[in-house]
């Protein structure tokens, strides 16, 4: 009876992973623009 249970565990971590992987490239997306914003306006600001 374990096993089988691990496999559904197994594809819901799967789907899960796929939403967390696409949900977290958003996020890294997000902090690298608003780092690159943030140096942009730095330097436009002390230049």
């Amino acid at each position: 009876m374990s096993p089988p249970e691990g496999d559904e565990k197994k594809e819901l971590s799967d789907a899960e992973l796929l939403a967390w992987a696409r949900k977290r490239g958003v996020v890294t997306f997000f902090f690298f623009f608003s780092i690159a914003a943030a140096v942009a306006a730095w330097w436009y600001l002390t230049r």
